[in-house]
C-alpha cells in the first residue's frame, strides 16, 4: 500500500520540529487523544524544567502561501480545532508551520490574536478560519519572540480565570492566604493600567474628551500608585494636545504642556530615580516648548510687520526675538544634554518617550529657520533632532515598545525637506521591522499622512482657514506675553475681540448693501498699539455701513454694532435682501468691494454720521 504524499510531508515537519527543539533539551511529546492537538512541549533551561508548557499544532507544507509581500504565511485550520486552540485550553498554545520544501519552521501564538478570537466567538458557523504568520517569527532566530509570547498568553489565561470567578468566591479563594491590603494594591495597579490602556483606544477612536476623563481620574485617584498616577499625566499631554488643536485652541498648547510636566515632576520628586530623571527631561521640553512657540510668534509678528509696519516696532522685535532666540538655544543644548546623559544612563529604557518629546517640539523651530533662509542652522538641527529619534527607536525597540518607535520615525519625518531625505527613510524601514502588525499598520498609516502633507503645495488654502489665521494670531500675542485664554487680562480681551471679528460673513449675508469698516483710534491707545502690532486691523471698532440709504452705525464689537443697525434700520426697510446662499465671505472679495467702494467711504470720512445714523 502506497503512503500518502501528506504523511511524507508531516512526517518531514515533524522532524524538522523536533531538530529544532532537542537541542535545546526541550522534551516533544505527542498527543493522539485531542483533536486539534499533535504535540505538548515543555520548556527546560540547564537541564531543569521551567515549570511551563505550551500545546501545539503543526501544519507542514510543501506549497506555502505567502502573501504578496511575503511578509505573512496564510494558514488555514478547521474552526473546530482554531476554538480549541484559542479559547478552549487553558494552556499556551502554538500553531507552527513546517515549509518542508525550504527548511523553515514559523511560529504563532493564536490565543493572542484578538480579531481572530472575536470572530471565533461570535461566528459559530463551520468552515475553516485562515491565521495570519509573519515570516519574522521564524525558528530558531526568533524562539525569545516565540518564549514571549507563550508567556504573554499565560497570562491572558490567568486574567480570564480572574473574570470568571464572582467577587464573593475571589474574597473567599484567598481569605486568610494572602496579605489583602498588598493583594488590594497590586489589582489596583492593574486597574489603573487597564484604564491608560482604554485610554488609548479611545484617542484611537477620535474620544479624546473620554480619553481625558479616564487619565485623569486615575492622576488624582488617592488609591493610585505614585507610578500609575506618572504614567496617567504623562498620557494626558497627548490628549490634551489633541483636544486642543481640535477645537482651534493649538496657541494654549505650551502653558498646558508646562503646567502637566511640573505636576509630573512634582509628584516623583522624592520618588524612584528613573521618574525623577524622565520628569526632567520632560520639564526641559515643556519650557523649550514655550520659547520655540514664542520665537514662532515674533516671527510671524516680524514677518508681518516687514513691508508697511512702525520701524520703531520693527527694531524692538528684532531686540525681542534675539533675546528669546539666544534663551532657546541654551534650552535645547540643556535637553541634548540630557539626552546624551540618558544614553548611558542604567536606566535608559525608561526614556525613550521623553527623548522623543524633545525631537518633535523642535519641529517648528526648523520650519522657523527655513521659512527664514536659514538653512545651514536648520539643517543643523534637523541633523541633531534625527540623532535623537535613532537613539529613542533603537532603546524603544531593545525593550519592545513598538509604539514609541513609530513616535519617533514620526518625529523624524516631521524634520525633513522631501521624500528622498534618509530620515524618511530611516522611518520606513524601522516601521516596517515592526513585530506587532496593528502597530506597524498605523505606523504606515501615519507615515503616509505625514508625508502627503509635506508635498502639498505651500499655497494651497487650509481646509479651516479662520481656525489657522486665530492660532497665528494667537501665537503673536503670546509672543508679545497676552495670554489670551486669561479672561482678566484687558489685552487679551481686545485681542479675543479681533478674533471674533475675523470673518464679518455673519453679518455681511444679511444684506447685499451692508459693508464694515473700522474706525481709528487714539495713536497711544492699547487697540491702535495692538492693531499696529499684531496688524490685526479687526481689534479696531466696527462701522456698520449701508450704500443704499448711506446709514451708519459704530460699535467696539461687530455684533454690537451690528445688533443697533438691525433694530433701527434692517427691520424697517424692504430693501434688505440677503446675499445669495452660495456667497462665502474672503479677503479678496473684500479687497474688491472696498475697491468699489472707495468714493463712499471718502465722504463718509469727510462729513462723518449724523445723530441719526446717516451722512
Amino acid at each position: 500500500m502506497q503512503r500518502p504524499k501528506q504523511h511524507e510531508t508531516d512526517s518531514q515537519g515533524e522532524a524538522q520540529m523536533r531538530a529544532i527543539f532537542a537541542p535545546l533539551g526541550w522534551t516533544v511529546e505527542e498527543v493522539t487523544q485531542d483533536y486539534g492537538i499533535d504535540f505538548e512541549i515543555e520548556i527546560f533551561r540547564d537541564h531543569q524544567s521551567t515549570g511551563m508548557s505550551f500545546k501545539v499544532q503543526l501544519k507542514s507544507s510543501t506549497a506555502t502561501r505567502f502573501s504578496v509581500s511575503r511578509r505573512f504565511i496564510s494558514q488555514s485550520l478547521k474552526k473546530r480545532n482554531a476554538v480549541r486552540l484559542c479559547h478552549e485550553v487553558q494552556e499556551p498554545t502554538a500553531i507552527l508551520h513546517a515549509d518542508v520544501k525550504s527548511g523553515k519552521t514559523y511560529w504563532l501564538a493564536p490565543q493572542l490574536e484578538r480579531e481572530t478570537v472575536r470572530r471565533l466567538l461570535t461566528d459559530k458557523g463551520k468552515g475553516t478560519v485562515t491565521f495570519r504568520i509573519p515570516v519574522v517569527n521564524e525558528l530558531p532566530q526568533s524562539l525569545q519572540g516565540m518564549i514571549g509570547a507563550l508567556a504573554q498568553a499565560q497570562r491572558l489565561l490567568a486574567t480570564r480565570v480572574l473574570i470568571d470567578t464572582t467577587a464573593p468566591d475571589f474574597v473567599s479563594s484567598v481569605k486568610g492566604r494572602v496579605e489583602t491590603a498588598q493583594l488590594a494594591d497590586n489589582l489596583q495597579d492593574k486597574q489603573d493600567m487597564l484604564r491608560l490602556e482604554q485610554a488609548r483606544q479611545l484617542m484611537t477612536n477620535k474620544q479624546h474628551a473620554e480619553a481625558l476623563r479616564v487619565v485623569r481620574a486615575v492622576s488624582a485617584s488617592p488609591l493610585s500608585s505614585v507610578e500609575c498616577r506618572f504614567w496617567a499625566l504623562e498620557r494626558s499631554l497627548n490628549i490634551e494636545f489633541a483636544l486642543l488643536t481640535r477645537a482651534g485652541k493649538g496657541e494654549e498648547w505650551p502653558e498646558a504642556f508646562l503646567r502637566t510636566s511640573r505636576a509630573m515632576r512634582s509628584l516623583v520628586r522624592r520618588g524612584p530615580q528613573p521618574f525623577r530623571f524622565f520628569s526632567l527631561i520632560v520639564r526641559k521640553a515643556a519650557e523649550l516648548n514655550m520659547l520655540i512657540e514664542r520665537d514662532f510668534g515674533l516671527f510671524l509678528n516680524w514677518r508681518a510687520n516687514m513691508q508697511d509696519g512702525d520701524p520703531l516696532w520693527r527694531l524692538q522685535l528684532e531686540f525681542l526675538r534675539t533675546q528669546v532666540f539666544r534663551k532657546l538655544v541654551a534650552k535645547y543644548n540643556q535637553c541634548v544634554r540630557l539626552i546624551q546623559i540618558g544614553a548611558n544612563y542604567s536606566h535608559r529604557a525608561f526614556l525613550p518617550e521623553a527623548m522623543t518629546r524633545v525631537a518633535r517640539i523642535t519641529a517648528p523651530l526648523i520650519l522657523r529657520l527655513r521659512q527664514e533662509e536659514m538653512i545651514d542652522i536648520a539643517q543643523q538641527y534637523a541633523a541633531s533632532v534625527f540623532q535623537i529619534c535613532r537613539l529613542s527607536a533603537m532603546i524603544a525597540s531593545r525593550i519592545g515598545n513598538e509604539r514609541c518607535v513609530v513616535d519617533a520615525a514620526l518625529a523624524a519625518i516631521m524634520v525633513m525637506k522631501t521624500r528622498d531625505d534618509e530620515p524618511c527613510q530611516w522611518a520606513k524601514s524601522v516601521i516596517n521591522q515592526i513585530k506587532d502588525v496593528e502597530i506597524r499598520t498605523d505606523g504606515e498609516h501615519l507615515v503616509e499622512v505625514y508625508l502627503e502633507q509635506l508635498t502639498q503645495e505651500p499655497d494651497r488654502e487650509p481646509e479651516d482657514r479662520e481656525a489657522v489665521l486665530r492660532q497665528i494670531y494667537g501665537n503673536m500675542a503670546r509672543a508679545l506675553g497676552i495670554d489670551i485664554s486669561n479672561p482678566n487680562h484687558p489685552l487679551a480681551a481686545i485681542v479675543r475681540r479681533g478674533l471674533d471679528d475675523l470673518n464679518p460673513e455673519r453679518v455681511l449675508r444679511n444684506c447685499e448693501h451692508i459693508f464694515i469698516s473700522f474706525a481709528g483710534s487714539p495713536i497711544l491707545s492699547p487697540v491702535n498699539i495692538l492693531s499696529n502690532q499684531l496688524q490685526l486691523q479687526s481689534i479696531r471698532p466696527k462701522i456698520i455701513h449701508c450704500d443704499l440709504y448711506n446709514h451708519a452705525v459704530p460699535g467696539t464689537t461687530l455684533d454690537e454694532a451690528y445688533s443697533v443697525f438691525q433694530a433701527n434700520y434692517c427691520k424697517l426697510c424692504s430693501d434688505c435682501g440677503p446675499r445669495a446662499s452660495e456667497w462665502k465671505w474672503t479677503e479678496d472679495w473684500q479687497e474688491e468691494f472696498n475697491k468699489q467702494h472707495a468714493e463712499f467711504y471718502r465722504r463718509f470720512q469727510e462729513s462723518g454720521p449724523s445723530r441719526e445714523g446717516r451722512f
